[in-house]
């Protein structure tokens, strides 16, 4: 059975961007993972012992210490109205234009190397959900959810066996994608906060006929604070992933202290 087929099979999932952990996530049926914290022969044990390794890629912002940035010019970057270059400020990492041909050319690069050379059975496409966020310059937000769009399908069409998963974009983005993807993930679902509560409830209706129409498999990830209102979300975002068929993770803090475990089956 190759990975997309165990995909649609998987119960559980972890995200881990630490270092090691193989005994911790060879648990769970899907392992999400940041390639920097793993060697060849530990994906190569993760696939011995039945789970499915999926590589973390940022399609969108890119910090300055990532190898590919001294390769890229001011054209590869979005800028804003003053010609400054957008900021995540939260983590230090600059916005890409999805549309510049040499980013492209370097996101596929950087891609296909993982699923051929690092022996990675699925992508894990980080910060594509970016092309739904107001902080986006207005007038380039519309070429960038159809430049992110395109990719998905042209990543499809160039890896054929390799299982996609895109992190957020869970509206207008998901809408355009979701064919092509095997798993949609939703980071950080809020269903205590009641200012959100109309937004995230139309979210769940969203990915669930995605998942009806499409076939796609569907991830919830939530941080883990061990406050009373994260305890809250957490119980009831399980309940809502459970009569759903949704998969769900609980992680600790910034993904990497810890892989909390769930056994496989």
């Amino acid at each position: 059975m190759n990975g997309r087929a165990r995909m649609k099979e998987a119960s559980t999932f972890a995200l881990y961007y630490g270092v090691g952990r193989v005994e911790e996530l060879s648990r769970f049926d899907l392992a999400i993972v940041e390639p920097a914290g793993q060697s060849e022969n530990e994906i190569r044990e993760l696939k011995r012992s039945g789970t499915l390794p999926a590589a973390y890629v940022s399609v969108m912002e890119i910090a300055d210490y990532d190898p590919m940035f001294r390769l890229l010019n001011d054209e590869d970057f979005l800028s804003d109205s003053g010609g400054q270059r957008v900021c995540n400020e939260q983590f230090g990492t600059y916005m890409l234009d999805l549309t510049s041909p040499r980013w492209q050319g370097l996101l596929f690069h950087r891609i296909g190397s993982l699923l051929v050379k690092s022996g990675y059975e699925g992508i894990f496409l980080d910060t594509i959900g970016n092309v739904e966020l107001h902080r986006l310059p207005a007038e380039r937000q519309l070429e960038q959810l159809h430049a992110a769009a395109h990719m998905v399908r042209q990543l499809r069409e160039r890896f054929p066996e390799a299982v996609l998963i895109q992190n957020n974009g869970l509206h207008q983005l998901g809408e355009m994608t979701c064919r092509w993807l095997d798993g949609i993930c939703w980071e950080n679902p809020n269903f205590v906060a009641a200012d959100s509560m109309e937004w995230s409830m139309d979210t769940l209706e969203r990915l669930t006929a995605f998942a009806e129409g499409s076939g796609v498999r569907v991830l919830l990830l939530i941080e883990l604070y061990g406050n009373e209102d994260s305890v809250r979300n957490e119980t009831t975002v399980r309940k809502a992933a459970e009569s759903r068929n949704f998969m769900v993770y609980g992680a600790p803090p910034q993904y990497v202290s810890d892989v909390y475990g769930l056994d496989k089956g």
